[in-house]
């Protein structure tokens, strides 16, 4: 994988196609955060990594679930963003609901039906505990509503570590960004390196996740804002640590014979360790 170096005014929006686009042409489709801290006492960085709300599942077992990614609930009460417990019946005509969306009129489910939905979907997150994607890149889709590319990395800070930048910080017109070349070479993602420093905790973000415990990668919209619940366990370790332990999960994973291909997290972590450890 390969990394170019821009700076973020020269990424420019297409007026043809609505494209972000580099001035080597790049067509750029996300955004993505290294997040670090230095410590002063040993010259030294680290960085974030934590977990994500997908899981790495085999071919069989996507075939089984009849999915790519399965909901996941966990054993023990279910409260609300508000901090109220949700009911097994509830929670599950729900999650039955969003399961036949795309349905013209959604079939009636008995509580038994519903209550076995959520033992399902409670079941798997045991079972699959110890599958979750870990990540120290972030990254964040542009969507249609940014005006900019730093619209896009502002909303990736605040959904996925809860931070945003702090008033005295500011990114100007010169500011690097390192695009990350995807597999296919086609397009890429703008990548920030942004000092745990320049940030802080963003109130309005824990008042959106509230007490919900959901930390699934399938989202009932009627339950919770699923955009604050795709990470947790944030920590930070050092480049060794990070390394091993991104090299141990696409080790263990692969040999399972899971599915990677929404993954990326060692091979972009290896691409962009040069320059977050200058």
């Amino acid at each position: 994988m390969s990394i170019t170096i821009a700076t973020i005014g020269s990424i420019l929006k297409s007026k043809d196609t609505g494209k972000w686009i580099t001035g080597d042409g790049i067509v750029i489709t996300g955004v993505g955060a290294s997040l670090r801290k230095y410590n002063p006492d040993n010259d030294t960085w680290k960085v974030n990594l934590c977990v994500e709300n997908r899981v790495a599942l085999t071919k069989l077992e996507q075939l089984a679930i009849k999915d790519k990614q399965p909901y996941l609930l966990p054993n023990e009460p279910l409260l609300s963003v508000g901090g109220h417990e949700m009911s097994y019946s509830y929670v599950g005509r729900k999650i039955h609901q969003r399961m036949n969306k795309d349905e013209e009129e959604v079939p009636e489910i008995t509580d038994d039906e519903a209550v076995h939905i959520v033992a399902t979907a409670q079941a798997n997150a045991i079972r699959w505990s110890n599958r979750h994607f870990i990540h120290h890149i972030l990254r964040e889709q542009i969507e249609k509503k940014d005006n900019s590319i730093l619209d896009a990395l502002k909303r990736l800070l605040s959904e996925e570590y809860g931070r945003k930048f702090r008033d005295s910080f500011e990114i100007y017109e010169d500011t690097k960004v390192f695009i990350y070349i995807r597999p296919n070479g086609k397009t890429g993602v703008a990548t920030f390196i942004i000092d745990y420093s320049d940030t802080k905790t963003d109130i309005d973000v824990l008042k959106k996740k509230g007490f919900i415990n959901w930390f699934s990668p399938k989202k009932v919209p009627s339950i919770c804002d699923n955009s604050y619940h795709e990470t947790k366990d944030h920590h930070f370790v050092t480049n060794n640590q990070c390394w091993a332990e991104l090299s141990q999960f696409f080790t263990t994973h692969s040999e399972m014979g899971c599915d990677l291909s929404r993954w990326g997290g060692l091979s972009y972590y290896q691409a962009m360790t040069p320059y977050i450890f200058l």
